[in-house]
């Protein structure tokens, strides 16, 4: 890992940091950086193209003539709610996942879903997301008292993560690999501590509910 550089612990989190940037998690960071890289330079410089042609023409945004022959589908239906998804009456709207007390409230509640934001709506310092991302690890591994990994048959809410969309940088703490910054971690952070130790459990598939915007 000797082309990987890390932003020191922010202060008083010292443990969490080393909880979650452990060397595995550090080497998989890497990996998907090298890896991915190039082709979100790409998506956000076609995105940027594309702006400058409607502002050009004057027009608006349209939908793509690569999903055509699916609009032209009449068969063609989306995937059925999962159970945990069908009651949604009650969610509460972006969390801040870095306020440890409001979070578990939340946790506790009695609403079938939680917005956890890590967005605008944790305000995202590096600070603060590492904290957030700890504490979706302790919610996951069952570390946080009186509640334990969601199961189909409860009625403890759902989670679903906003994770920080990559075309907005923070530069407070970062990860750099082979001299690129890596600012947006926490939805690669999530596969090595959420994802993958809920398939490992062979938890169902709706019980950790990501949300990936770009």
């Amino acid at each position: 890992m000797d082309k990987v550089e890390l932003s020191d612990p922010p202060f008083g989190l010292e443990n969490e940091f080393n909880t979650l940037l452990t060397p595995d998690a550090i080497r998989f960071l890497a990996q998907l950086t090298s890896t991915f890289n190039n082709d979100v330079d790409k998506i956000l410089w076609n995105r940027t193209l594309r702006k400058v042609e409607l502002d050009l023409n004057n027009s608006y945004p349209d939908f793509s003539l690569d999903t055509v022959h699916i609009r032209n589908d009449t068969t063609w239906r989306v995937a059925a709610v999962p159970r945990r998804l069908q009651n949604r009456h009650v969610d509460i709207g972006d969390t801040a996942p870095c306020h440890t007390e409001r979070f578990h409230r939340a946790l506790m509640s009695t609403a079938q879903g939680i917005q956890v934001d890590f967005d605008d709506g944790n305000c995202p310092t590096f600070y603060n997301q590492i904290k957030g991302i700890f504490n979706i690890y302790q919610v996951v591994h069952g570390k946080i008292p009186g509640r334990k990994l969601s199961r189909v048959e409860t009625l403890e809410p759902n989670i679903c993560l906003d994770r920080r969309k990559v075309n907005r940088m923070h530069y407070s703490g970062h990860v750099d690999v082979e001299n690129r910054c890596v600012d947006v971690i926490e939805w690669k952070m999530f596969l090595v501590h959420a994802l993958l130790p809920v398939q490992r459990s062979q938890c169902k598939e709706e019980e950790v509910i990501y949300t990936h915007n770009l």
